[in-house]
């Protein structure tokens, strides 16, 4: 099987996009960060402790208007 083109791929029904920031810094000695998303669409903030967290997020539903969990929980206290 070839590789597909980006033309021939259908764009998922409920598409999202976002801008990513990952910051390192040092938690008790040890090396960690933490995750900026923006929305593109909507350019709401939010901040998670960690890399874990951030594919919890990628994974959760979405509002498709606000780009926010569908089932308004909070994944961290650092939105914005």
């Amino acid at each position: 099987m070839g590789a597909r083109r980006l033309a021939d791929m259908e764009e998922p029904a409920a598409y999202r996009s976002y801008l990513v920031r990952i910051c390192p810094r040092q938690v008790d000695g040890q090396r960690a960060c933490t995750v900026t998303l923006e929305s593109v669409a909507s350019g709401m903030r939010v901040t998670l402790p960690d890399l874990a967290s951030l594919v919890t997020f990628l994974n959760s539903p979405v509002d498709d208007d606000t780009g926010s969990p569908a089932d308004g929980s909070t994944i961290a206290a650092g939105r914005s």
